[in-house]
């Protein structure tokens, strides 16, 4: 009976001591944690906001003077497309369009200082690279070397500042792909990234999420100072409507975040429409004029096809090449931008603004009125046009795509 009572008293002697204990752990771990809270609010007040845990990441921050200290000239790579350092650029266009093509013929025409289809002048050489992901090694360089028969250009123009990697083994979406790009971009003024589906495998183009594989390009442009450019797929023409963000498949998120878009389209053998939908942020706003560029062999002694060149065409001239619709789908896609960046605008406003035929003016208002894209809020005799899409959306700015 003793020992059961002596037993007893030493575990009530024991479960108090722990409670005390307990309780002195817990009121230590509240002053512990109550002058950490005042450490750190003394070193916010002081200006020292290191954080408690030294493995997590830090925020860069630029301060006022930073913010407005007189920055360098923005760098551009093709000034007349307004390609530069920052957002990558984007080519829009259907498949089999022609939109490779063209961008091996501006990788090669930069490369030997040549202006870019004929057109677009560069200060200085530029060392570019090519990321295939689409064609493969074969098909490739067998485009470069047509194109450079085609624009007349000599090996020793080039240099070597001319490079190819066909289907590398790291993707945007790859751990650790910002460490890898920068690596092998540095150096390069110009890179073009054919194309964004096949370099990020797995990710969905109309989820949100892709923008992280884009981002990825621009904190490496922002380490290397290198301008990319990446080719994607426009949507089918029925998915297309005057919002400006529709050019490139997928999620909005892709056109937000892309520096100079460009969108292009064909209708039948015409030549290419190229029309830039969004300026870069580094730009004024202004936005690239639209024009054509026309695919053609060039014929090397015997043989018709040896070469192939990009030629820029201005609306003017490439207005007899283009059939009836073409024509008719050009004029609708000026008349739908210029109401697009003056809404409530007159037909006198359309006709000081548009050249061509009267005639030719009113009829395009007139099918665009039937086909529900445009709505006169005037009067018969007094019209005020806006983009009827655009006006429900109370988005005026949208900048329409060429009617199909």
């Amino acid at each position: 009976m003793r020992r059961a009572l002596a037993l007893r008293s030493a575990e009530a002697r024991l479960n108090a001591q722990e409670q005390i204990d307990d309780t002195a752990a817990r009121e230590a771990a509240r002053h512990a944690a109550h002058a950490s809270y005042e450490a750190e609010e003394r070193a916010a007040i002081a200006g020292n906001t290191t954080p408690a845990d030294p493995r997590l990441p830090r925020f860069s921050w630029v301060g006022t003077t930073g913010i407005f200290e007189p920055l360098p000239p923005t760098v551009w790579r093709v000034p007349g497309l307004q390609l530069c350092a920052g957002r990558p650029s984007m080519l829009a266009a259907y498949g089999a369009s022609g939109k490779t093509l063209v961008s091996q013929s501006l990788l090669l025409c930069a490369a030997a200082r040549k202006p870019i289809w004929g057109e677009f002048r560069i200060v200085d050489p530029l060392r570019v690279g090519h990321i295939d992901h689409e064609q493969g090694n074969h098909a490739t360089r067998k485009r470069y070397q047509r194109l450079r028969i085609g624009h007349g250009i000599h090996r020793d123009e080039v240099g070597d500042r001319l490079r190819l990697v066909c289907f590398p083994p790291v993707y945007l979406n790859t751990p650790r792909a910002d460490d890898v790009y920068a690596r092998e971009c540095e150096g390069l003024d110009l890179v073009l990234l054919d194309a964004l589906r096949g370099a990020t495998p797995g990710v969905d183009e109309n989820d949100s999420k892709i923008r992280e594989c884009i981002d990825r390009l621009t904190r490496v442009s922002e380490k290397t100072g290198t301008a990319f450019v990446v080719l994607h797929q426009a949507p089918k023409p029925k998915d297309k409507d005057t919002d400006r963000r529709t050019v490139a498949r997928g999620s909005s998120a892709i056109f937000d975040a892309s520096g100079s878009v460009f969108d292009m389209t064909r209708t039948g053998e015409s030549p290419l429409l190229v029309t830039h939908e969004k300026a870069p942020a580094e730009a004024d706003g202004s936005l690239v004029e639209k024009f054509y560029l026309s695919i053609e062999d060039v014929a090397e002694g015997d043989t018709p096809k040896a070469g192939v060149r990009v030629v820029f065409k201005s609306s003017e001239e490439a207005a007899p090449e283009l059939g009836p619709r073409a024509r008719r789908a050009a004029l609708q896609l000026q008349i739908l931008r210029v109401i697009a960046e003056s809404p409530g605008c007159s037909i006198r406003f359309l006709r000081g603004n548009i050249r061509g035929s009267k005639d030719l003016l009113a009829d395009a208002i007139e099918n665009l009125l039937v086909d529900g894209r445009l709505a006169n809020l005037g009067t018969e005799r007094s019209a005020k046009y806006h983009l009827k899409d655009a006006s429900s959306k109370g988005a005026n700015g949208y900048i329409p795509t060429p009617p199909t």
